[in-house]
C-alpha cells in the first residue's frame, strides 16, 4: 500500500502540472488552456481520491495537493500562461487581443474555483471519502481507530498514534541524522519493513546529489515546473511522520529520478561516464543484496507450482513466517476445501483475515460469537454457517465436547438422536485450530 500511495501521489502531481504547449499558439491561449485542463484535473482528482481512501495518511496528501493546485492557479493568473517552461516564453501576452486580456483575470478566477471544486474536490471526495464518513458515523471519529486532537476538537480512538516503537538507535538523533542513518543502511540485510533499510546505494550515491544539482540547474534555467514539483515533494516528505522509514516515503525516489535526468543534461560532456557508473551500481546492488524478501530462487520455486497452489502459506514470506507459521496448515486446508457458497464462521480475532477466504473469494466469512452456547448455535443456523473455525481448548471447543458427551450418554429411549453429535464434525485439526462441519 505504501508503494501504491506514493505512485498515486506522483500521478496526481503529473495531471495537476498538465500544460498543452499547442494551445499557447492560439490567440485565446489563456481561455482555451483552462478548458483543455478539465480532463487532467479530473484525472488528478480521481487519483487523489483513490489515494485518500487507501491509507490513514491520505488526508495529508490531499491537503498538500490542494495547496499545490491553488498556488499553481494563483501563479497562472499573475502571468499570461502561469507557470510555464522556458520553451513557452516565445508566446507573449501581447498575442492576446485586448478584449480577451481585459476579461481574462475575472474569467480565470471564477473558472479556477469551479475547476478546483467540480473537477478535483468532488471526484476526490467521492472516491476516497467513504471510509472517513463511515468511521465518523459509526465511531464519531473520521480517522478511527486513531485518536485525533485539533484545536478544541478531539476525536476519541483506541490508539494515540503510530504504535510501533521507534528503533532505539534513532531515539537520540536529530531528524536529519535519522534520515542519514537510514539511507546509509547500517543493517545486516535489506528488508522493506525493517525501517532502517534505506533506498539502496543508487539513491544515496547518485539520486540524492542529483536533487541538489537539478534544483540549482532549474533555478538557473527558470524551470518553474520542476521547481514546483520539487517543492511539493520535499514539503510532503518533510512533514510526513517517520520519514526515515523508507517505505512511507517512496515517492521521493520519483523526484530523484527526475533530478537525475536534469543532472545528466547539466553534465552533458560526462553523461556517458555517469551512465556507466549508474549501471555498475545497479548491477552491484542486484548481485550483492542480502535480503529475506522475494528473491529469484523463490520466484523460480513458485513458477514450478500449479497456479492454484501459489498461496501465501506456500510462499512463507519472511515477516509473516515469523508470526504465522502455525497457521499455514489451516490456510492451505481452507484454500483447498472451501467452495463457492460455503460460509465459514470464526469465533476469535485471527492474525490475518484474508486467508479465511478461498483462492477466488467465493466463500463467505462471518464472525459469530456468543457467551451462551444455545444462542451461538442459533446464530450459526440463522447465518447458514457450513463450517465453524475455533481454537483448540477454547470455550466453544469445551462446550462442543460437553455437548457431544451429553448426546452419547443420553439413553436412546429418551428419543435423542445420536446424529446430533455429528452436528459438529471435525474436518480439520492441528495443535492450534479445529474446523468443524456444521449440520442443521
Amino acid at each position: 500500500v505504501d508503494i501504491a500511495v506514493s505512485v498515486l501521489f506522483l500521478i496526481a502531481i503529473n495531471f495537476l502540472m498538465y500544460n498543452d504547449s499547442e494551445n499557447y499558439t492560439n490567440n485565446e491561449a489563456g481561455l482555451i488552456q483552462l478548458r483543455v485542463r478539465k480532463i487532467p484535473i479530473l484525472l488528478s482528482g480521481l487519483t487523489t481520491g483513490i489515494l485518500l481512501g487507501s491509507k490513514g495518511s491520505g488526508p495529508l496528501f490531499f491537503v498538500v495537493l490542494s495547496a499545490m493546485f491553488i498556488f499553481n492557479e494563483f501563479v497562472r493568473r499573475m502571468s499570461p500562461f502561469g507557470i510555464v517552461s522556458s520553451e513557452h516564453k516565445k508566446f507573449s501576452v501581447k498575442t492576446i487581443p485586448p478584449h480577451l486580456k481585459r476579461d481574462r483575470g475575472d474569467y480565470q478566477g471564477k473558472s479556477s474555483f469551479v475547476l478546483y471544486l467540480v473537477y478535483f474536490i468532488v471526484p476526490a471526495a467521492l472516491m476516497g471519502g467513504y471510509w472517513f464518513i463511515k468511521n465518523w458515523v459509526l465511531y464519531d471519529n473520521p480517522l478511527y481507530p486513531v485518536e485525533v486532537s485539533f484545536l478544541n476538537f478531539k476525536f476519541k480512538g483506541l490508539i494515540g498514534g503510530i504504535i510501533d516503537p521507534m528503533p532505539s538507535v534513532l531515539e537520540k538523533l536529530s531528524p536529519l541524522s535519522m534520515l542519514i542513518y537510514s539511507w546509509m543502511e547500517r543493517v545486516e540485510y535489506y528488508f522493506y519493513d525493517s525501517r532502517l533499510s534505506g533506498f539502496g546505494p543508487v539513491w544515496f550515491i547518485l539520486l540524492l546529489p542529483s536533487v541538489l544539482i537539478a534544483i540549482f540547474y532549474a533555478i538557473k534555467r527558470k524551470n518553474f515546473d520542476f521547481l514546483l514539483i520539487s517543492a511539493i515533494s520535499i514539503i510532503i516528505f518533510s512533514i510526513y511522520p517517520r520519514n526515515w522509514n523508507a517505505r512511507y516515503v517512496v515517492f521521493i525516489l520519483g523526484l530523484g529520478c527526475l533530478s537525475f535526468g536534469l543532472a545528466l543534461d547539466y553534465f552533458k560532456e560526462r553523461q556517458k561516464t555517469i551512465k556507466i557508473i549508474t549501471l555498475l551500481l545497479v548491477i552491484y546492488t542486484f548481485f550483492t543484496a542480502n535480503s529475506p524478501c522475494i528473491m529469484p530462487w523463490k520466484i523460480g520455486e513458485f513458477v514450478k507450482l500449479p497456479a492454484k497452489e501459489r498461496t501465501i502459506a506456500r510462499h512463507a514470506p519472511f515477516n509473516i513466517d515469523l508470526q504465522a507459521r502455525q497457521d499455514y496448515g489451516l490456510w492451505i486446508w481452507i484454500s483447498n476445501n472451501m467452495s463457492k457458497g460455503d460460509t465459514l464462521a470464526y469465533t476469535f480475532e485471527p492474525l490475518f483475515l484474508r486467508p479465511l477466504w478461498n483462492r477466488d473469494f467465493s466463500n463467505k466469512v462471518l464472525y459469530i460469537k456468543s457467551e451462551n452456547f444455545n444462542e451461538w448455535i442459533e446464530s450459526l443456523k440463522n447465518n447458514r454457517a457450513t463450517y465453524v473455525l475455533i481454537k483448540q481448548n477454547s470455550i466453544e471447543d469445551k462446550k462442543i465436547q460437553e455437548f457431544k458427551r451429553l448426546v452419547y450418554n443420553t439413553p436412546s429411549w429418551l428419543g435423542v438422536s445420536k446424529n446430533l453429535a455429528e452436528r459438529f464434525k471435525v474436518v480439520y485439526s492441528d495443535e492450534n485450530y479445529k474446523v468443524l462441519r456444521f449440520g442443521y
